[in-house]
């Protein structure tokens, strides 16, 4: 689980979930795996996190 506040709204992760908060519209998405965990945390979280790719979620059986 992960959250961020942005200029325009907020971005929340919960295992592959994605919601993406631009003022009241809302973008939903799933992570199709970990390599685009990583995308996502570069590039709205502003960190770069080799260990995603390997991350375990028991939540997520592909990711387990």
């Amino acid at each position: 689980m992960a959250s961020a506040v942005t200029p325009d709204g907020r971005v929340n992760i919960m295992n592959r979930d994605v919601t993406v908060l631009h003022g009241a519209k809302a973008e939903t998405f799933q992570l199709p795996d970990r390599s685009a965990l990583r995308a996502l945390l570069a590039e709205r979280f502003g960190i770069d996190l080799p260990e995603a790719e390997t991350l375990r979620v028991p939540s997520v059986p592909e990711w387990a």
